[in-house]
């Protein structure tokens, strides 16, 4: 993102309510508040979070995990139920359910804590105002960090790499879930969607524009498969920028390069479809370039 076309112009949003998401300090909470200055009758909806509560949980995970967690989901359910048709919203029920999610990963709340979450978010989802469009800021977690270390706030103080590239990893794993239809009982249909690479941050402007693409051309080039109804796909070259078709293993235990891999590849408009099935696909042999991506 080239930071220098930056500008404090006004501008129109057409789509309705706008969902950003992100990592912690990807610069969410700036955006939304940009978007909504800039764009006339645009509400904005920001994270409510009660820092006390979140320097309890950050010190105590295990105790306070799965109250602060369902606290959250609580507070994020009755905003939404209620926002203007104008609206950008800073983290929405998706993000939430990225912190409870690693917060199961990593031990902080049980299995059975995790299921009457699930159970809460399953039968208010649908009271909801659904986003017309979903942003996800793609930020290397290191770049969160030294961005969380700069604004100090107190509860972010001790925050570490380790946490962040959890919340990066659960963050991709689960918007290509929700995208390929397997978050739909949770959240619902996946609105259309745009990843833009915030490292070096952008315009508002910048964003509104890709979102209403997205809105005008849904991307409906990501898909997965089991082999059933597999094509051949002719696999891309990660040094190659050329948009091409990238068959790749659906992998829970990716690495960070194939999620670089997998974003970069969507946003440059390649046609990606995950493989489900076991082992490799029966008719690997047949692709025009036969080099198979994965890690």
């Amino acid at each position: 993102m080239n930071t220098s076309s930056q500008t404090t112009s006004n501008i129109y949003n057409p789509i309705g309510v706008i969902q950003i998401e992100g990592n912690i300090s990807s610069g969410k909470s700036t955006l939304t508040a940009d978007i909504s200055n800039r764009s006339f009758g645009t509400s904005l909806v920001q994270e409510e979070v009660d820092h006390s509560f979140l320097s309890l949980f950050y010190k105590e995970p295990v105790k306070y995990g799965f109250a602060f967690q369902t606290y959250m989901l609580s507070v994020r359910l009755g905003e939404l139920e209620k926002i203007p048709d104008h609206t950008v919203v800073d983290r929405g029920l998706f993000g939430d359910l990225v912190f409870g999610t690693a917060s199961l990963e990593s031990g902080n709340i049980s299995t059975e804590e995790f299921s009457v979450y699930l159970d809460l978010l399953k039968r208010r989802w649908d009271r909801t105002r659904t986003s017309n469009v979903l942003v996800y800021l793609d930020v290397e977690p290191s770049r969160c960090l030294a961005s969380a270390r700069t604004r100090a706030r107190g509860a972010e103080i001790d925050l570490d790499i380790s946490y962040l590239d959890l919340l990066d990893r659960t963050h991709f794993t689960l918007l290509m879930r929700w995208i390929i239809g397997e978050l739909n009982d949770l959240l619902g249909p996946c609105p259309p969607f745009v990843i833009i690479d915030w490292n070096m941050f952008g315009d508002a402007g910048y964003v509104m524009n890709e979102s209403v693409k997205a809105v005008q051309h849904p991307n409906r080039n990501v898909s997965k498969t089991n082999g059933v109804d597999w094509d051949c796909f002719e696999c891309t070259d990660p040094t190659d920028p050329t948009p091409r078709d990238l068959m790749i293993r659906f992998d829970t235990e990716h690495t960070k390069s194939y999620r670089r891999l997998v974003l970069d590849s969507i946003r440059n408009g390649s046609t990606v479809c995950f493989w489900t099935g076991e082992g490799p696909p029966a008719n690997r042999g047949k692709c025009r370039n036969e080099k198979w991506w994965k890690w």
